[in-house]
């Protein structure tokens, strides 16, 4: 399990781990095709996001979602502020490093919450992104990962 001084400062911090990652796009370990959106055999990772931030909800926690990831971690945060909304991602922020917004495929995994472009009319979401020019695996530029 991770640890880190958040809980000192009043904050609730979850740590969730992918199944053999996170779904980006294809990934070897799903079982269906990742463009069946109607799969309900690989995880939707939405769901259990949201999941999570409603239970903590029931549980009486308030205040702000803000999501912090690294490499597909950081995919899933983009993904997920996306994805925000009231309700189900009330997410406020992300801080992402070595990752960019996917401009393809349109979804990573079956779920209403797991396109990879905002909709309009969602709510705006803060966004640090860190990245190097020098990344020879995340392109600065953008395009495909070597």
């Amino acid at each position: 399990a991770r640890s880190s001084d958040v809980h000192s400062h009043d904050v609730i911090g979850v740590y969730p781990s992918g199944e053999d990652g996170w779904n980006t796009g294809p990934k070897s370990s799903n079982d269906c095709a990742w463009d069946d959106y109607d799969c309900v055999e690989d995880p939707d990772e939405g769901a259990f996001v949201s999941s999570i931030i409603s239970e903590l909800r029931s549980l009486g926690a308030g205040g702000n979602v803000y999501l912090v990831g690294n490499s597909n971690g950081a995919a899933l945060a983009h993904r997920l502020a996306s994805n925000a909304g009231s309700d189900d991602l009330p997410i406020k922020g992300i801080v992402t490093k070595v990752t960019q917004l996917l401009a393809s495929p349109p979804r990573s995994g079956p779920g209403v919450l797991n396109y990879n472009q905002p909709g309009s009319g969602g709510p705006p979401v803060s966004v640090l992104n860190l990245m190097g020019l020098d990344d020879g695996l995340i392109p600065y530029g953008g395009g495909s990962s070597s």
